[in-house]
């Protein structure tokens, strides 16, 4: 007797188990109907170009998990006689799994916020990224879920996670070539300061084929035997060819050396890529 009215209390009767189903369905039509119009809103913001079609990608992929979670939970509230339990089971089963996947979903919330940024539409930037003395300078190629990719002027690519990226220092600024002139010399003119200020002016008017017309001079270092010269040169096109580069680099030398005259007697004069 006692057997039979356990087994009794143990099956819920078919009206509950009916109405268990209707909701559990109601609920599944919901989540439909939230991941269809979520759908079709988040369609129209990329067609608007508020953002791109891997940032719909990643908000859908959201929902979707969302979806699923709560679709999930909820039936296992109508169907479990100890919701409770279960429910802190799956909540504790949540926490662990956030935590041991909180580096790999870093980037693809980073990428939601790279996308709704305006910083990131730009064409080129410089990437400092924390702790790292290096600056990523170049143009935005394109962002997927996890990475930002930047090609620099001469064609290699770089690719920084999305959540470095949103901790970096991030600085809008034309794509350039950077080139450091180092000039050595025997004998010193008695106006030395006058002589690097009329090679620096020789350099900012310098015009070589592919790069544009402004240049960036700045003089780093000046001492008895040598000066050290940076300059930022703005290509035309990317990547910079590599023939373009050294008749650039051809014409700087040629410029040095024709300005310098007998007042300064030159020892060298190198041009090298800064890529540091």
């Amino acid at each position: 007797m006692s057997n039979a009215n356990i087994t009794s209390n143990q099956i819920p009767p078919l009206d509950t188990i009916l109405h268990n189903l209707l909701v559990a369905m109601a609920i599944a039509l919901l989540v439909v109907t939230i991941r269809f119009i979520t759908g079709r809103l988040l369609k129209a913001l990329v067609d608007r170009g508020v953002i791109s079609t891997r940032g719909r990608e990643i908000v859908v992929r959201l929902i979707d998990l969302v979806g699923f979670f709560a679709f999930f939970s909820a039936i296992i509230l109508l169907f479990s006689p100890q919701s409770w339990i279960v429910l802190a089971l799956l909540g504790v089963f949540a926490l662990i799994v956030f935590i041991a996947m909180f580096d790999i979903v870093k980037p693809y919330i980073a990428g939601l916020a790279i996308q709704m940024s305006p910083v990131f539409r730009a064409k080129s930037l410089d990437i400092t990224i924390p702790g790292f003395n290096y600056t990523i300078s170049g143009r935005l190629l394109k962002t997927n879920s996890q990475y930002l990719i930047v090609q620099d002027a001469f064609g290699n690519e770089y690719y920084v996670r999305n959540d470095v990226a949103l901790h970096s220092i991030i600085k809008i600024t034309p794509i350039y070539v950077r080139l450091l002139v180092e000039i050595t010399y025997k004998d010193v003119s008695k106006d030395l300061a006058s002589k690097i200020n009329e090679i620096t002016q020789a350099l900012e008017s310098l015009r070589s084929p592919l790069f544009k017309e402004s240049a960036k001079i700045n003089v780093l270092e000046i001492s008895n035997r040598r000066v050290i010269i940076g300059i930022k040169l703005y290509p035309v096109s990317c990547p910079v060819r590599q023939s373009d580069l050294i008749r650039a680099m051809s014409d700087i030398m040629d410029t040095v050396k024709s300005v310098s005259g007998k007042d300064l007697i030159l020892e060298d004069v190198v041009v090298k890529v800064f890529t540091g």
